[in-house]
């Protein structure tokens, strides 16, 4: 220990585990960092120039801005003195610096930050979905819209609370509000892929009706939000798992 006396003993199954575990959790934000500056370059570039000036297009630039930042902070996680394999073995932080604490709470904060820009995006993007529909299927349909955003947003921040809360008194917990924000966000992330895939299904089907078979975006899209539906998302276990 730091002082100089007492011992502490550790496995070397323990200590490549605690490699191995802090090198994929540094692969997956350092992923999520490039993909998300690579979609953001790909926003501003393809973006036509009208609808650049629309609410919608704002909210999604924050969104990816959000993501590298809190990527870019859980990154710095990997390398800073919370990480040092003294501090985790030992359970001795107190060489940790302000700076370190406030990294670790700032990433939560980050978090619930991004989800709500991206909730607040999927909302808007399921009201210029429907506008088609009737009136009554359509404030059905964002009525119910709302009520998850809410619910997903209110649990993500209990969750993030109390994490700030764990992170400052140093004490490792992962309570019932984590695995109820995961699952809220799964659900959120299925209901909307649910009403976007299905209307892109409903205009494909109208489509081929008219005769207009080609295979396009359309089609594409269509697919590929159908397997966010069900292809599971390891990740995000991983990307909120408490510093």
């Amino acid at each position: 220990m730091g002082d100089g006396v007492t011992a502490f003993q550790v496995g070397i199954p323990a200590l490549d585990d605690f490699v191995l575990y802090n090198t994929q959790v540094s692969i997956n934000y350092a992923t999520q960092i490039g993909a998300s500056i690579v979609m953001l370059a790909v926003v501003l570039l393809v973006t036509k120039e009208t609808k650049r000036r629309s609410s919608l297009f704002f909210i999604n630039v924050i969104s990816l801005i959000l993501s590298v930042i809190r990527s870019l902070l859980q990154t710095l996680y990997g390398v800073g003195s919370f990480n040092e394999s003294y501090a985790y073995f030992s359970g001795d932080y107190s060489a940790v610096p302000s700076s370190a604490y406030a990294n670790s709470v700032a990433s939560v904060v980050m978090t619930l930050l991004l989800l709500c820009s991206v909730e607040l995006s999927l909302v808007m993007q399921t009201r210029v979905v429907c506008t088609t529909l009737r009136d009554s299927h359509r404030l059905a349909v964002v009525a119910l819209s709302l009520l998850i955003t809410l619910l997903t947003v209110g649990f993500r921040f209990g969750d993030m609370v109390q994490n700030a809360k764990a992170i400052i008194d140093l004490v490792p917990t992962y309570s019932w509000l984590a695995s109820a924000a995961l699952i809220m966000e799964t659900i959120s992330i299925w209901y909307f892929c649910l009403i976007f895939v299905g209307k892109l299904g409903i205009t494909i089907y109208q489509r081929k009706k008219l005769g207009l078979k080609q295979w396009g975006p359309m089609q594409i899209t269509c697919i590929m939000g159908g397997c966010t539906m069900v292809i599971p998302c390891k990740s995000c276990f991983l990307s909120n798992k408490i510093p």
